[in-house]
């Protein structure tokens, strides 16, 4: 019997997965790009295994950022990186080109295994060959531009680096510590042992219908409803094991909107809410790539959110009391269903009986669709003007609908203001010092204004954490919103 146990225990560690974000920065000879388009990730992860020397890793996000940076400005939270690529001797001089990838590896509780998984999954390795090359970077506008890289720095941003750690790493890499995070040259050596059959995220073929997955380890049951006929448009709801508390938090994945994204992105958050009894709705939606965009995804949102009724009648919860947490550009569209009671009659998603949300966190949301369109190349590379279609002086009305803050320009802010302000619920907005991904000020603004309206709004600014953390259970900013989620329960 007891061996019974603890092949069962040995099994369930190993089965168990943790999703791992990096970021890895390459200097480029390229100055001042400033193209109205995303880059083209799937372009981008066909050439990575070659070139970045990656393999078995999600490329998540990527990007040029002006070395020109003024500290007095909104760029301060990259200047870290800026500053490390100057101590670096690099050749070519140009900007700086950021990825942000991720890998999945197995959990266990043994925290120098676990980076010796991390570093073999990642799979850095033969240094010279990837510390400088030349690639065609392709833009989702159809532009491409040929850039030289060189390598300035590989950062682990999701965990804390044990002392373990710090040694396996110190032995395959040359390191040098800033603000206590590790940034090291890669010199790691390719696995034979990993047999995880994860490969590059090229084409994003994942499994719909059922439970995506199957059941988190906190769940007593999964149950997922169609609200369309794209395999995308469904939404989950994962029922914890035990008497339910009070409470319904619905999550909205983010990823600038793009279909190269899905719900996915929420399991970790997801399985750690599970954990303390409420009942967790993960939701997704049509998106830029896959016939979404304005005002397909709206209407998505608005009716996968309505479906909660359903599923809770039919499954014994109850759905009057719902926090939504959306993060990145689930932040927007939190923002959105949160403040469907404030709809016209003519705008996507309107209704009568909206779901009315209890409370709404904005983590590292794109809370202002004017700042966005008027500081493009800063937010997901034109990524609010692709979504809504064009830019604010073509479709002012679409901005209208859809930003939750209005323009931090004065002249445009009194011509059109928010449309959704006050919110009438408790809001927290959080986000790191270290977000290079969506503008600070993006939170910033939704709070002044929210607090300016008459709204319960927290503002959290996290010192040093990024973008992709609040999807990292170990978190800082999670166990802030963590804790802000469960005080609604009683």
């Amino acid at each position: 019997m007891f061996a019974c146990i603890l092949l069962v225990l040995i099994f369930s560690s190993f089965s168990r997965k943790e999703t791992i974000f990096f970021t890895i920065i390459y200097r480029t000879n390229v100055s001042d790009v400033n193209l109205p388009a995303m880059i083209d990730l799937d372009s981008l992860a066909n050439i990575v295994n070659n070139n970045f020397g990656l393999v078995n890793v999600n490329i998540n996000m990527a990007q040029f950022v002006p070395m020109s940076i003024n500290q007095n400005v909104k760029k301060r939270e990259i200047i870290k990186y800026v500053n490390l690529c100057r101590n670096e001797e690099t050749n070519p001089m140009g900007d700086l080109f950021i990825a942000h990838v991720s890998a999945v590896y197995p959990l266990n509780y043994n925290i120098g295994t676990h980076q010796k998984h991390l570093f073999k999954k990642i799979k850095l390795y033969n240094t010279a060959a990837y510390r400088s090359f030349n690639i065609p970077i392709k833009f989702v506008d159809g532009q491409t531009i040929p850039v030289k890289m060189n390598f300035c720095s590989f950062q682990h941003i999701s965990l804390s680096i044990s002392s373990s750690a710090r040694n396996i790493q110190k032995r395959h890499s040359k390191t040098m510590t800033y603000n206590d995070t590790i940034y090291s040259i890669p010199k790691f050596i390719l696995s034979k042992s990993w047999n995880e059959n994860i490969t590059l995220n090229t084409n994003n073929k994942t499994r719909y219908g059922s439970c995506q997955g199957g059941l988190y380890p906190n769940d007593e049951k999964c149950v997922a409803y169609t609200y369309g006929p794209d395999p995308i448009q469904v939404i989950e709801c994962h029922l914890p094991k035990g008497p339910y508390a009070p409470l319904v938090v619905l999550l909205i994945h983010g990823g600038f909107w793009s279909a190269k994204y899905n719900r996915s992105l929420e399991d970790a958050v997801g399985n750690d809410l599970l954990r303390f009894k409420t009942v967790v709705c993960n939701l997704d939606y049509r998106s830029i790539g896959n016939d979404g965009g304005y005002p397909n995804t709206f209407y998505d949102v608005a009716n996968g959110t309505d479906l909660i009724r359903t599923i809770a009648e039919e499954h014994g919860f109850n759905s009057d009391r719902i926090i939504v947490v959306g993060h990145s550009a689930g932040g927007q569209l939190g923002g959105y269903i949160t403040g469907r009671f404030r709809l016209k009659s003519n705008q996507p998603g309107y209704s009568t009986n909206p779901v009315r949300p209890i409370a709404f966190v904005s983590q590292a949301g794109v809370n202002n669709l004017w700042d966005g369109c008027d500081h493009a190349e800063e937010t997901g590379s034109g990524a609010v003007i692709s979504f809504l279609g064009g830019k604010y002086q073509m479709y002012p009305e679409r901005y209208v609908f859809s930003s939750l803050a209005a323009s931090s320009n004065l002249s445009i802010k009194v011509q059109y203001p928010s449309q959704f302000l006050p919110l009438e619920v408790p809001m927290q907005v959080i986000t790191g010092s270290a977000d290079i991904t969506v503008p600070i000020s993006q939170t910033i603004t939704l709070a002044e204004q929210a607090k300016f309206a008459g709204d319960n709004c927290t503002e959290v600014i996290v010192e040093g954490e990024d973008h992709f953390v609040h999807l990292n259970i170990s978190s800082k900013s999670w166990n802030r919103t963590l804790t802000f989620v469960l005080s609604f329960i009683h």
